[in-house]
């Protein structure tokens, strides 16, 4: 038979009045007590008598409303059991947190582009053909294959005028990150504690 705390408390509290009548009535009877103790009496009886309409109402609406989620019919028969309480936590485990890793990892990578674009560059080179004459020897007036090949070197000094102002900016961007990630790890760890704080009154409450 499904019961409640609060069920329970008031059918205890709805014995103690009816006893506390029959001591008045019998008071009452012998001349020791007035009518108006017995009146205060009945009325506490039909306030408790109400509390277990409400509450009856109230269990009844709260399993049809879980009836309906988990999608299973519920009945006055059905025993619940309190879940344990989960143990109190304070590791922060959201995704929010990956897009500021994802952001700090995206402007590292930012910082070496900008930092490799003053470096000197090195590269191979081959090209190839045919020609008459020979591009390699105008002397030879026959068709003859040709072949160039080489290193090049580029070195390219504009970028160093901008280097610092595009560096200066990531750095801003870098510590608006971080202080966002901060501000964030401070408002959430004060909803964990608020949470933590609302389970253990809860669990002090079904205990």
């Amino acid at each position: 038979m499904l019961s409640s705390r609060q069920e329970d408390a008031n059918k205890l509290n709805r014995i103690d009045i009816e006893t506390s009548i029959s001591k008045v009535t019998a008071a009452i009877n012998n001349g020791v007590d007035y009518k108006s103790s017995l009146d205060k009496l009945k009325a506490e009886l039909i306030k408790n008598d109400q509390r277990n309409i409400e509450i009856f109402a109230q269990k009844k609406a709260y399993m049809e409303l879980l009836a309906y989620f988990i999608n299973q019919p519920l009945s006055a028969e059905d025993n619940f059991i309190v879940p344990e309480t989960p143990a109190p936590t304070e590791q922060i485990s959201r995704f929010e947190l990956k897009t500021f890793e994802s952001k700090e990892k995206a402007f590292s990578i930012q910082e070496k582009i900008i930092k490799n674009k003053t470096l000197p560059r090195f590269s191979l080179f081959m090209q190839g053909g045919a020609g008459q004459p020979s591009p390699l020897n105008f002397i030879m007036r026959d068709m003859r294959p040709f072949f160039i090949g080489g290193l090049r070197f580029n070195w390219s000094f504009n970028n160093y005028f901008t280097q610092k102002n595009e560096l200066s900016m990531i750095g801003l961007d870098k510590k608006n990150n971080e202080l966002q990630k901060e501000l964030f790890l401070f408002n959430t760890q004060l909803v964990i504690k608020q949470q933590n704080a609302e389970i253990i009154k809860l669990h002090h409450c079904l205990s």
